[in-house]
């Protein structure tokens, strides 16, 4: 039996950077009671969505509402309404009308139209350095 010291009495008996199992626990490699517990959801999962699917006909808007929810997911980064072609700053500036436009119409929410705005002047100014400073005719 090892020497009973300091170190073993503090539950740690092998040095800094030693360990009993150098190689470790192999990557993606899961406990008995993660493996179970899939097993056991596996089994029940069509019983659970046909449960919730019941209670949501019943009017619980709880369960209405994550039914919804997964059949009929918000899409919140979709802005659709037509732009110019966009080759120079010029380009841009036409565009960036446009999209104001659109935000004052209430057909593209602030944070949307800011989103395209930074595309726009990337678009933009792309044109710019690729023609050398002059815009495109």
């Amino acid at each position: 039996m090892p020497a009973i010291t300091a170190e073993t009495q503090r539950r740690r008996p092998f040095a800094p950077g030693e360990s009993g199992n150098p190689a470790g626990r192999l990557k993606g490699a899961r406990n008995q009671a993660a493996i179970l517990a899939e097993t056991l959801l596996k089994q029940k999962v069509e019983a659970m969505v046909q449960k919730l699917v019941d209670r949501a006909l019943e009017g619980n808007v709880a369960a209405l509402r994550v039914c919804l929810d997964r059949a009929a997911p918000i899409y919140r980064d979709r802005a659709a309404f037509d732009l110019p072609e966009i080759h120079c700053l010029s380009d841009a500036v036409d565009a960036s009308a446009v999209l104001l436009t659109a935000v004052a119409a209430g057909e593209i929410a602030p944070r949307e139209a800011e989103r395209v705005s930074a595309l726009i002047i990337y678009r933009g100014s792309e044109g710019r350095s690729r023609y050398g400073g002059y815009p495109v005719l």
